[in-house]
């Protein structure tokens, strides 16, 4: 399980940095509408493995809970999940 969740976090590591070349180029070139449809399917999954990556560390650890750093990832996650249900449920891009 150890082994898991350290996948996890290195896959959600780079996947959010690989979005941060992909934001880049979306704001910076013009696209087809496929292209641009990949693109959000993509943001989608990086915010949807942060929201997992987040959830698992403090299910792993839940001494973590007591910490002050939990607001802001509760904050955090709860801001990414209300733009991952505009994106699902009314097809509003980001």
């Amino acid at each position: 399980m150890k082994l898991d969740l350290l996948l996890l976090r290195r896959i959600a590591l780079w996947l959010s940095i690989f979005g941060i070349f992909t934001f880049i180029y979306d704001f910076g070139f013009y696209q087809s509408a496929f292209t641009q449809r990949s693109i959000d399917g993509f943001y989608f999954l990086v915010l949807l493995v942060g929201v997992i990556s987040t959830f698992s560390r403090y299910f792993r650890n839940q001494h973590l809970i007591q910490r002050k750093v939990f607001i802001f990832d509760l904050t955090s996650v709860l801001y990414t999940l209300y733009i991952l249900y505009v994106y699902v449920f009314t097809g509003e891009p980001f």
